[in-house]
Order: structure tokens, then C-alpha cells, then sequence
């Protein structure tokens, strides 16, 4: 396959999407919607813009939950599943595009089981990867129950990969949200991570009520007795 590529839409908005992957937030993404749609009618297809034309889809919409606009939503959903195909057709092995792909047909109300086909795969390729895992591992979570075992072993490494890297706020609000059924599970895993960060994280976790059984870790009761 090859892909034609052109530096300057190419750097702008993979610039946008990495910086959207880190959280920044921008004002008025919209004025990039027709160069998103140039990147998708490029013959032949380069699969760094239409990643890039994903991601900034993805936080459109979310702008438009977040705003209160269904109509809007809907719109900016729909305009990032047809990119999402274009996309996956021009980099069928990027693994954060198949948990997209998941995450927008979860979002436009399909039941769970019939995709989970594109969940399995976004870890059959991209199985450690902290910055997919933010986004992933709550959406495994909850369905936890109706993954193969493999999968199960993926989503329970994944969640050690967050402590481990030190991304403790998401792994406290999965464990304490969706994958609380599974807690002793998960926190079994942990046996294995940087302990400063099992001991931050546990500690952020009873700042949120809960005193976790974490592995390694003791925590001083509120009177200053070791638990």
C-alpha cells in the first residue's frame, strides 16, 4: 500500500490530535472540518492524517455532550464512525482506531456483545499502552463478564499498566466505579508495579472511601496505627 503524504496538513493536525491525547483543551476545532474531509477524500490515503482526523472527531463530539447538544452529537458521532471506516481500511493494524471503533458503536447505543470483536482486537494489537488504556480500560471494565479469558488477563494487565505508570486518578475512579465487582482481581495485578506508586495510589483511593487491600501497602488508620 502506499500513502501520499503532505507534510503541512499531515504536522497540523497530527499536532492537534497529539495534543488532544494530552488533554488540551482548543476553541473553535470546527474550523478544521474541511480540512478533516480533504484528509478523507485523499487518493491514496494517508493514514497519519486520518488518524489524526479520528481523534478530533472524537473530541468534537464529546465538546457537543459536554455543551448539552444532542443534534450536534449525533452529528459529529456519525462524521467520525465514516472516518473511523476510512481510517481502519488505511491502517487496519493501529490499535487505538479498533477501540475507537468500538467506543462510537457503544456510544450510538449498540448492545455490547456483537462489537466486542473490535475490543478483542484493539488489544490483539496495541495491548500495552498507557495512553489507550485511559481511554479503554473503564469500557472493558464493564463489560468485563462477557470477555474470553485472554481478554480478561488483558484488561486486568491493563489496569497495573495505569498504576504503574503513575496515572492514579484513572485507576482509582475504575476500580471504584466499574470495576468494583472485580476489585481483589485487580488489585492482585499490582503485586508486580513501582511500589511508591501502589502506595500514591492507594492512599488517593481511601481520600475517596475506600481502603483497598493493595499489595505491599500499609496505610496509618486515621489514629496513626499501621493497618
Amino acid at each position: 500500500m502506499f500513502f501520499l503524504i503532505h507534510p503541512d496538513r499531515e504536522t497540523r493536525l497530527n499536532g492537534f490530535a497529539t495534543r488532544i491525547l494530552a488533554s488540551d483543551r482548543f476553541d473553535r476545532l470546527e474550523a478544521l472540518l474541511p480540512e478533516l474531509k480533504t484528509a478523507e477524500l485523499r487518493v491514496p490515503c494517508n493514514p497519519i492524517e486520518l488518524r489524526s482526523d479520528v481523534i478530533i472527531r472524537t473530541r468534537l463530539y464529546e465538546e457537543a455532550v459536554a455543551a448539552a447538544d444532542p443534534k450536534r452529537a449525533d452529528q459529529q458521532l456519525m462524521g467520525a464512525r465514516e472516518a473511523l471506516d476510512e481510517t481502519i481500511a488505511c491502517a487496519p493494524t493501529e490499535g487505538f482506531l479498533w477501540f475507537i471503533r468500538y467506543w462510537i458503536r457503544i456510544n450510538q447505543g449498540a448492545p455490547a456483545g456483537p462489537e466486542l470483536a473490535s475490543l478483542a482486537m484493539s488489544y490483539r494489537l496495541a495491548p500495552v499502552e498507557g495512553w489507550i488504556a485511559v481511554r479503554r480500560n473503564v469500557y472493558s471494565l464493564a463489560v468485563y463478564e462477557l470477555l474470553a479469558e485472554d481478554q480478561k488477563r488483558a484488561v486486568r494487565a491493563e489496569f497495573a499498566t495505569l498504576v504503574n505508570s503513575g496515572l492514579l486518578a484513572t485507576a482509582v475512579r475504575n476500580v471504584l466505579g466499574a470495576g468494583w465487582p472485580i476489585r481483589d482481581k485487580l488489585l492482585s495485578e499490582l503485586e508486580w508495579t513501582d511500589p511508591t506508586m501502589r502506595y500514591q495510589f492507594a492512599r488517593m483511593a481511601r481520600a475517596e472511601g475506600a481502603d483497598l487491600a493493595v499489595p505491599g501497602v500499609k496505610l496509618r488508620d486515621p489514629l496513626g496505627r499501621q493497618q
